[in-house]
């Protein structure tokens, strides 16, 4: 009888170590997700975790609701909250499948041969207040062993870059053709750069006294 009140006091203490040892791993996890929680809420990026249903999960970054100007976020499917009004195309679609699908299931190719097939490169989107956005998106592959388990997306806003480029592109080419106006002008002698010259000046006092 010693002997076998023995092992149940014996199984009792092991049990009571695994129960405290698994309240311990409870409490470290729920700390690593608060801190993930907190990171991700302050972060000015637009980060987020799909699932292999490419539905987006709770891991995602609060800047999102900014950028794309939405309070749902988690458990919406993915392609619904990229396009949401614009109303993505057929076409959109079976892109947007296909690259999914390679990206969870096809190991074979490399990874920068399936990103070539990025459909979120540069894409123009306008938002329920009208305002228009352009946007990249990256993608990761998260693993569990051997199978790709989620994708995290990291989104870009390149609305500013975008317009800045192309005021300098419009710059560039205003620029240039003054440069071949001036050149045209040049090549026919500089009497007739000296009539353009004192043109110039006439139309600017001309303006001048209109103003004053």
């Amino acid at each position: 009888e010693l002997g076998v009140l023995s092992g149940r006091i014996n199984r009792m203490i092991e049990g009571l170590k695994n129960s405290k040892l698994l309240e311990l791993e409870k409490a470290r996890i729920e700390t690593r997700l608060e801190e993930s929680r907190k990171y991700l809420d302050n972060i000015r990026e637009g980060l987020l975790l799909l699932n292999r249903d490419y539905i987006i999960t709770d891991e995602y970054s609060f800047y999102l609701k900014e950028l794309f100007e939405k309070e749902q976020i988690a458990g919406v499917e993915f392609l619904d909250f990229v396009y949401g009004i614009n109303k993505a195309t057929d076409v959109q679609k079976q892109e947007m499948d296909m690259f999914l699908d390679f990206l969870f299931n096809n190991k074979t190719a490399a990874i920068s041969m399936i990103m070539e097939l990025n459909p979120i490169n540069h894409i123009q989107l306008k938002l329920e207040s009208g305002k228009e956005i352009i946007v990249n998106a990256g993608f990761q592959r998260i693993y569990e062993g051997e199978e790709v388990v989620n994708l995290m997306v990291l989104f870009q806003d390149m609305t500013e870059i975008v317009k800045t480029q192309e005021a300098l592109e419009a710059e560039k080419l205003m620029r240039e053709s003054e440069l071949e106006q001036i050149a045209a002008i040049l090549q026919h002698g500089p009497r007739v750069f000296e009539d353009f010259i004192k043109s110039a000046d006439s139309t600017y006092n001309l303006i001048s006294t209109s103003l004053n």
